[in-house]
């Protein structure tokens, strides 16, 4: 893993959003505050009083029933759909409240485009993941496309979400190298259809992520 040699040949970067495009460690506010949100939406559903309650149920039904994801979840469990839950996420979530520019990882970004096709590929709602880029300062015309699960009908780790991925952008999966930070959302679902990948910890890793680009194109 993260490994320069892996980008021999793979022309398209399919880079995640959250945890991957700002630090996930710095910013764990924002990522409780999306996890609340999804709590509010269960509130009834699991018959709880308070959010926190409710994504907890959430998270005892998706490993009871072995679901890959909460959008999964609330999907087979309760009829609760993707566009359904996304609306939802869209009227409550601020990103602009907790999320601030991140100039190491603009400029990496930028970086990459000199010799690769940047696709963004998030389980956000298309509305919030540009919400999110324009708070980061990343022009949303650096990526060919943004590809969210709403519009693909999959939510990672769901390996359909990166087969759909492909399909869209019309490239074999051994094009891409999926860079995230999650390994069970990001990078090991994508490794199981083609792709290689590359693991996000920090800025440092999108920067290293740019040398390689640079090495190998």
């Amino acid at each position: 893993m993260n490994d320069p040699a892996t980008l021999v040949g793979r022309s398209a970067l399919l880079l995640d959003l959250d945890g991957t495009l700002y630090p996930a460690s710095s910013h764990r506010a924002y990522l409780e505050t999306v996890k609340r949100i999804t709590g509010m939406r269960g509130e009834e559903v699991y018959d709880a009083s308070v959010p926190d309650s409710a994504y907890a149920d959430l998270q005892a039904d998706r490993s009871k029933y072995g679901f890959g994801s909460d959008t999964e979840t609330l999907r087979e469990r309760w009829g609760i759909g993707i566009a359904e839950m996304n609306r939802f996420r869209e009227r409550w979530t601020r990103p602009s409240d907790f999320l601030a520019p991140e100039p190491r990882v603009a400029t990496a970004v930028e970086r990459m485009l000199a010799s690769r096709t940047l696709i963004l590929g998030t389980n956000n709602t298309p509305v919030l993941a540009r919400r999110i880029l324009k708070v980061l300062e990343i022009p949303e015309g650096w990526f060919a496309a943004i590809f969210s699960s709403e519009d693909l009908g999959a939510a990672k780790p769901d390996r359909a979400f990166f087969e759909r991925i492909c399909e869209r952008a019309g490239l074999p999966a051994r094009a891409f190298v999926s860079v995230g930070d999650r390994a069970a959302s990001d990078l090991d679902p994508a490794a199981a259809v083609g792709m290689e990948t590359w693991l996000v910890v920090g800025a440092e890793d999108l920067e290293a992520l740019a040398d390689a680009c640079e090495a190998t194109c």
